[in-house]
């Protein structure tokens, strides 16, 4: 079923059962029936802006390499500094650029993602390898992924994915909160996500070897693997 039949059949849902149960409430006053109406609303608007994240707001992250030099008291002979940042429409910065310093010249993007099945993309007109990107953290391949620099903050929503023009009570209490928040719970709970139109819940840690003055980008592939390659 298509989102925008999918849309008008459950607003058509809610307004016909709005007009039904309103009439019932005058009648008896029924706060529990009221109070459905509206958990049903905040349903239907927290559905409809989950699925927007996927339709409009992709990550895509860029690196460049500021310097790069001998160090003999560095592991590997040497040190590479970095700045990510990432972009967005017209491929403009969609944030501050962080600069980070790694020892070596092999550099790791870890990364939490979130992939859709194939059914829930096509019920709801989404593209295929539609998935949620959380950047983790950056490392070289001297340091232990615990000691990497944080990109995104752990445990929330990443800030691409906002939603200032959802209801705040329905976003902070909605289930793609509750997906990043607890990750790994629900990564481990195969007959839960299935349920949610999910496929998979993972890291993924793509590498490359770091060349000086060199420009990369970061993305995830419509086949939902997180890639890393060299820019011309």
């Amino acid at each position: 079923m298509a989102i925008s039949t999918a849309r008008t059949f459950v607003l058509a849902f809610l307004v016909g059962g709005s007009a039904s149960v309103w009439a019932y409430h005058e009648l008896s006053d029924n706060e529990i029936l009221v109070q459905r109406i509206k958990e049903l609303e905040i349903q239907q608007e927290r559905l409809e802006h989950q699925i927007s994240f996927l339709k409009e707001r992709k990550r895509v992250a860029q690196i460049e390499v500021l310097e790069q030099k001998t160090d003999p008291n560095a592991p590997g002979g040497k040190r590479s500094t970095v700045r990510f940042w990432e972009v967005g429409s017209e491929m403009r910065p969609a944030g501050p650029a962080q600069e980070f310093t790694i020892d070596g010249d092999v550099l790791y993007v870890d990364a939490q993602v979130i992939k859709f099945d194939q059914e829930f993309l096509q019920q709801n007109d989404l593209e295929e390898g539609s998935s949620l990107l959380l950047f983790r953290r950056l490392f070289g391949e001297f340091q232990t992924p615990h000691d990497g620099y944080a990109l995104d903050q752990q445990d929330t929503v990443p800030p691409i994915y906002s939603a200032e023009d959802a209801p705040a009570d329905a976003y902070r209490t909605g289930f793609h909160q509750e997906l990043w928040r607890d990750f790994w719970r629900y990564a481990n709970r195969p007959e839960v996500i299935r349920r949610s139109g999910i496929h998979a819940m993972h890291g993924e840690a793509p590498y490359i070897q770091l060349v000086p003055g060199g420009r990369y980008e970061i993305e995830l592939r419509t086949t939902g693997g997180l890639s890393i390659r060299a820019l011309d």
